[in-house]
């Protein structure tokens, strides 16, 4: 059994001309709207083998919330240039190439790559808001297997 959490980074700033959309920070609301996600996390005693996120300040800020909140629930986290202005088969690409060890990993990234590969998995559209989550439960042995297959079961946001 896999399991995939995906998870937009929280409310950050608005893009200006002394401020690049990599180097957006997170917000009041972002800030609360992440710790809101990680015990959302904790209540179903997710423990994350795995964490991947953008190189962006806003993911990285959200990411360190999530560890921050969750401790040692997150075994590893490692930051991914290639998850930033990233398209659907480099999403997939990064979730075959997981370790067979890990059971569950959680990709912190940004739209619209996270809505599509949402949308791959569901087979309709989907929308994640900032901050928002999504689970899917997979019967497959590898990472590899888990790009083919549809979700045995799926957690939006709101049913965690």
């Amino acid at each position: 059994m896999k399991t995939l959490i995906l998870m937009r980074h929280a409310k950050a700033q608005h893009i200006s001309s002394d401020l690049t959309d990599l180097h957006r920070s997170l917000v009041h609301q972002g800030i609360e709207d992440a710790k809101q996600s990680a015990k959302k996390l904790i209540k179903h005693e997710l423990k994350i083998d795995e964490l991947i996120l953008s190189p962006s300040t806003r993911t990285i800020e959200t990411a360190q919330i999530l560890k921050e909140e969750l401790g040692d629930q997150i075994k590893s986290w490692s930051v991914q240039e290639r998850l930033y202005a990233s398209d659907l088969n480099t999403l997939l690409r990064i979730v075959a190439e997981a370790s067979k060890k890990t059971s569950t990993l959680m990709l912190v990234g940004h739209n619209p790559e996270l809505d599509e590969i949402a949308e791959h998995f569901l087979h309709t559209p989907h929308h994640l808001k900032t901050g928002e989550l999504i689970l899917f439960k997979f019967d497959a042995q590898s990472w590899n297997e888990v790009a083919k297959q549809k979700p045995t079961k799926v957690l939006f946001h709101d049913e965690f």
